[in-house]
């Protein structure tokens, strides 16, 4: 998905919050709000996968980053924990880069495979 496909996505979701608030039934906001659940597991995704294309490339320290967790934190608005959360999923869920520019797979293969996993959607209430 590229970046206007993203913009184009966040668009439609403030067109629901709209809906909502002008005529949202009960039924409507508990469906919104269980959806909302895997458009965050879904927008983690995308950072996580982002942060580690970006760190492959070495694109974090070109731009003068000494820690890829401020430039995070930067682009995110978030503080700076929140972006070291997000560094490090990265750094333990995707495919890293040695010195020799030689692929290496994730440290944690197994909760990468489920962090890409796609999940079924459920309904709790």
């Amino acid at each position: 998905m590229s970046p206007t496909e993203l913009a184009a996505t966040a668009d439609r979701i403030r067109a629901v919050a709209a809906g909502l608030r002008e005529n949202g039934s009960d039924q409507d906001a508990l469906d919104a709000l269980a959806a909302t659940r895997e458009l965050t597991r879904a927008i983690s995704q995308v950072q996580v996968e982002a942060v580690a294309v970006l760190q492959r490339s070495g694109a974090f320290a070109a731009a003068g980053h000494r820690r890829p967790d401020s430039a995070v934190a930067s682009v995110l608005t978030v503080d700076r924990g929140r972006a070291r959360e997000i560094v490090r999923a990265a750094d333990h869920v995707a495919a890293r880069v040695d010195l020799q520019g030689q692929v290496l797979p994730p440290l944690l293969p197994a909760m990468a495979a489920a962090f890409t996993r796609e999940r079924p959607q459920s309904r709790f209430i």
